[in-house]
């Protein structure tokens, strides 16, 4: 359960007649009827459902720094762009969706990540100081909003990137572990 009833979840972004459309498409494109808009939305939800934890995207070193931090006694919750839902499908399909607390997502604190009110939400709804919490991001906009939230910082920095503010960063999510343990 993500915090929201079904029709408010679905309808937070207009997504169910995106995803109406989207099944619609599909039924055409191999022609057959398609179900009516409770029933496209529910199909395209089932269908979400199904191939979520299906999808192998982890980047390297990714599952293994989050199974070390845990290990640890790290409290881990995610805050992105997609869904609670979809985070859940992702991280079931990793294999390390036990190991966080929460996951955090536009639809938990209906706000978009982008919002200032973002950080400043997730850690209210978690029950976490802000100065508690250490916000990892490719970002450093999304960082500059977590450091003004009042987080402690760390950028993961793509292929050929500087370190773009004030605070640490890694190349990669593997190297966290070793950066914390550091102080």
């Amino acid at each position: 359960h993500h915090g929201l009833a079904h029709d408010e979840h679905v309808d937070f972004f207009g997504s169910a007649e995106e995803r109406q459309r989207w099944l619609r498409e599909m039924c055409e494109h191999v022609g057959i009827r398609a179900p009516d808009r409770d029933g496209c939305v529910a199909l395209a939800i089932e269908t979400e459902r199904y191939v979520l934890p299906r999808v192998r995207a982890a980047y390297p070193g990714a599952v293994d720094a989050v199974r070390e931090l845990h290990a640890r006694g790290y409290t881990l919750y995610t805050a992105s762009g997609e869904s609670s839902r979809e985070l859940h499908g992702y991280l079931t399909g990793m294999g390390v969706r036990e190991l966080f607390t929460g996951l955090y997502g536009p639809d938990l604190v209906r706000t978009v990540k982008e919002s200032p009110h973002y950080y400043p939400r997730v850690f209210a709804h978690a029950s976490v100081r802000p100065a508690e919490a250490l916000v990892v991001d490719d970002a450093p906009h999304m960082l500059e909003r977590a450091a003004s939230a009042g987080a402690k910082t760390v950028q993961v920095l793509s292929t050929h990137e500087v370190c773009g503010g004030p605070w640490a960063s890694v190349r990669s999510l593997a190297e966290l572990p070793a950066l914390l343990a550091n102080g």
